[in-house]
């Protein structure tokens, strides 16, 4: 089972993603053709759906991306669906506890590992091609990627026992809502929020996890390259709707494209 997300991971070098929000998959083709190596596919802050989701993850295959969804929830009843849509890897958000990663590993992991009901006709089991062979369950166990989203201070304190955890690959930190929750929503690069940030990575590499994190994030003063410098497996580069919006407003700015229609 070729996962290509995983490959990221394990790679000495940072892959770069962009967030998919728009729900049409040219969007991913774009992705795709601009050169990046995954796509960050939101259910939380988006209108996608399951059906259109599929759509997304065959477009990202097809265009060579690896694929990261981020659920709607901690502990949504999508979850389950969404690890056998066939996506390489799926990122819980708003994790606060040691607890609620343990449930993101039962509910997404197979046992002995979780409790994951067994679904040999869905897609990640590739529609039951391989039914009965032995040892499948473990294969999707070691390749399927799971991460967790650290964007609480309740996160962070019990950051060494969340990453002790069986199944788990590594965290996603999110700075805006960490800031928000350690009483500093909206403030740029406080000093606090940043420690924060800094002591999550530094307990990730301790325990030989991965880590990934949004580049130029305003929450931080944490470059781009501090972050592929720093150990990062996974940055996200930007959204898509902001990339568009972003590329309007300079071709507005600058009167037209100089392209003939």
């Amino acid at each position: 089972m070729n996962n290509q997300l995983r490959q990221l991971l394990e790679a000495p070098a940072a892959g770069h993603g962009i967030s998919v929000n728009i729900p049409d998959p040219v969007v991913v083709e774009l992705v795709g053709l601009a050169g990046f190596d995954f796509v960050f596919i939101d259910l939380e802050h988006s209108s996608i759906g399951l059906e259109r989701l599929e759509y997304l993850l065959r477009t990202a295959k097809a265009s060579g991306l690896a694929t990261l969804v981020r659920t709607p929830g901690p502990r949504s009843e999508l979850t389950a669906r969404i690890v056998d849509s066939g996506a390489d890897g799926v990122l819980i958000p708003q994790v606060e506890s040691v607890a609620d990663a343990d449930y993101a590993v039962q509910v997404t992991r197979f046992p002995p590992l979780g409790r994951r009901g067994i679904a040999e006709a869905s897609r990640t089991m590739d529609y039951g091609a391989h039914r009965g062979e032995d040892g499948r369950l473990d294969l999707v166990n070691r390749t399927q990627v799971l991460g967790v989203m650290i964007e609480t201070a309740g996160a962070v304190r019990d950051i060494d026992g969340i990453l002790r955890l069986p199944g788990l690959d590594f965290v996603f930190i999110g700075p805006e809502d960490l800031a928000a929750s350690m009483g500093f929503p909206g403030e740029r690069g406080h000093p606090d929020v940043e420690a924060a940030v800094r002591r999550v990575i530094k307990a990730v590499r301790a325990a030989g996890l991965r880590f990934a994190m949004g580049a130029g994030h305003p929450a931080v003063s944490i470059t781009r390259e501090e972050l592929a410098d720093g150990g990062a497996s996974l940055v996200l580069a930007g959204r898509d709707s902001n990339v568009l919006l972003g590329g309007l407003r300079e071709l507005r700015a600058k009167g037209g494209s100089g392209n003939q229609f």
